[in-house]
């Protein structure tokens, strides 16, 4: 038999919809938010990496971490976990792949977040 794998999901809902109170509307408006953000703050870390500004790398990969874990985003929480530690041990390789899988890892969350639900 063949099964097909799926990818885990980049957003633990029950958990998120508990960090905005129950209310599905104010979640809503957390991931819009927090989509717009990670967006520069990715494009900014990989700026700071080019820069080798690493202690202002590392203060930006904490921060988005901290709002990944918040929203129950883990994955990018691990990612982010991953490119703080690239900050630390400033390595611009490193870090400039976490970047360009942490830009994948948002557009999943993009997708999920904004396609219509499944019955």
């Amino acid at each position: 038999m063949n099964k097909q794998v799926s990818s885990p999901s980049p957003l633990d809902k029950r958990a998120a919809l508990r960090a905005a109170g129950g209310d599905p509307a104010f979640l809503d408006e957390l991931i819009v938010l927090y989509l717009k953000d990670a967006t520069k703050g990715i494009a900014r870390a990989g700026s700071l990496a080019r820069a080798g500004r690493f202690k202002d790398l590392e203060k930006e990969a904490h921060r988005l971490k901290g709002a990944s874990l918040t929203l129950s985003l883990p994955i990018l929480a691990e990612t982010f976990a991953d490119l703080e530690a690239a900050a630390r041990d400033r390595n611009p390789q490193a870090a400039a792949q976490l970047s360009k899988r942490l830009s994948a890892e948002l557009g999943a969350l993009r997708r999920f977040w904004t396609a219509p639900a499944k019955p």
